[in-house]
């Protein structure tokens, strides 16, 4: 079996995995980092799929003004989140619950927004602790194919004699 192989086929189950996690674990509450900003705007990011299995979920892209630059924060789409987006006035100064955490540090996780001391909106436990559970069965899903294709590679292997 060659290197090059289990390497590629490596590289493609944890490609896969970091299009499907954004935080391989999730935070608790009180770790989460804060900024406060101005609220831009929101937009819906959809993922084309049949609704069979829709591993990548659609998510809601908070834009937010901070220190004269915009901010992008992403958040999991449920309606009731959307519903309570449309209700902040552009302009208005928002706090930002989030996190950025291994496998896409570059991306800010919205876990709580607040206006004006009142929470509009809050990813409750009950969701954070589902999150976690199809994270984990994900990542032995893609261990278990990583282990399946290493081992077919294995059994694929050219012999120095041939076959008899």
């Amino acid at each position: 079996m060659k290197k090059e192989f289990i390497f590629l086929m490596f590289a493609v189950c944890f490609a896969l995995w970091v299009i499907v996690v954004d935080n391989m674990i999730l935070p608790k509450k009180e770790n989460l980092r804060q900024k406060r900003a101005l609220f831009s705007r929101y937009r819906v990011k959809e993922w084309r799929g049949d609704g069979k299995l829709n591993l990548v979920k659609d998510k809601i892209v908070i834009y937010a003004h901070l220190d004269n630059a915009e901010e992008f924060y992403y958040l999991e789409y449920k309606p009731q989140y959307e519903a309570a987006l449309k209700m902040i006035e552009p302009g208005t100064t928002i706090n930002l619950r989030y996190s950025k955490r291994f496998p896409k540090l570059w991306q800010r996780t919205v876990y709580r927004v607040d206006r004006g001391g009142l929470p509009v909106l809050i990813t409750t436990d009950r969701d954070l602790k589902q999150r976690q559970m199809f994270i984990w069965k994900f990542t032995a899903a893609m261990g278990g194919l990583f282990i399946l294709l290493s081992f077919l590679g294995f059994l694929n292997k050219p012999r120095p004699h041939g076959r008899r």
